[in-house]
C-alpha cells in the first residue's frame, strides 16, 4: 500500500512541477530582475542570484 502511495506522490509531484507553467519561480525572479524599482540594489541581487547558482550548476554538471 505504501508503495503505490508513493508512486502516486512521484507522479502528482512530476505534474505539478512539468505541468505547472503558471508557477515556475524563475520567470516571477526575471521579472523583479528587470522591474526599475531598485536600481541601487539590483547588480547586488543579480550577483547574489548567480553566486547561489554557481554550486547548483556545478554539482549538476560535475565541474
Amino acid at each position: 500500500g505504501s508503495f503505490r502511495k508513493k508512486i502516486e506522490k512521484l507522479r502528482r509531484w512530476s505534474t505539478s512541477s512539468g505541468g505547472g507553467s503558471f508557477k515556475r519561480p524563475p520567470k516571477t525572479k526575471t521579472l523583479s530582475l528587470n522591474s526599475p524599482t531598485e536600481p541601487d540594489t539590483e547588480p547586488l541581487r543579480v550577483e547574489t542570484e548567480r553566486r547561489k547558482l554557481r554550486p547548483i550548476v556545478a554539482s549538476v554538471f560535475g565541474q
